[in-house]
């Protein structure tokens, strides 16, 4: 079965620097997007989640002089352009979670990953437990996960 995969902010940064949120080598977020484009599982984006991680790749351009590890905007587009590895989705938030699950910065985030029953790959582990202990991952048959748990499902042999 393919999987569907929203990408939080967060993963832009630490798939282009190979680093992770404690500024230590880590591969996962980069081997995590080639892995997605590469078996043919989807990344969810919305104009919205597009134009945010312009503004992250542009960040690490000025910042760091081209990326050290993946560009991953040039990616996503070159994904865009094959049919079948991306999909788009509604920049509509019109999914209701129950008030105060996480913080309303992340909506615009959480929103398409419920909407498409996605895995939300993110490296904010607030986020992670606030999802699971709010139900919201059961309630809308998705999975929030650090981008190294993420990769088993974004490998070609999965069966889930």
């Amino acid at each position: 079965m393919k999987n569907a995969f929203v990408l939080d902010l967060n993963i832009i940064p630490h798939a282009w620097l190979g680093k992770n949120e404690h500024d230590l080598v880590d591969y996962s977020s980069a081997l995590l997007i080639l892995n997605i484009i590469e078996n043919c599982h989807k990344i969810i984006v919305n104009k919205y989640l597009l134009r945010k991680y312009a503004e992250k790749a542009d960040q690490m351009k000025v910042l760091h002089k081209g990326a050290k590890v993946l560009n991953v905007i040039n990616v996503i587009h070159q994904a865009m352009t094959t049919y079948g590895k991306v999909k788009f989705d509604s920049d509509e938030l019109n999914v209701r979670f129950p008030i105060h699950s996480f913080h309303d910065d992340d909506i615009p985030v959480v929103t398409p990953a419920a909407r498409n029953h996605a895995i939300l790959v993110t490296s904010d582990d607030n986020l992670v437990r606030k999802l699971r202990e709010s139900s919201i991952t059961q309630s809308f048959k998705m999975k929030a996960l650090r981008p190294k748990d993420a990769i088993q499902y974004a490998q070609a042999t999965n069966t889930d």
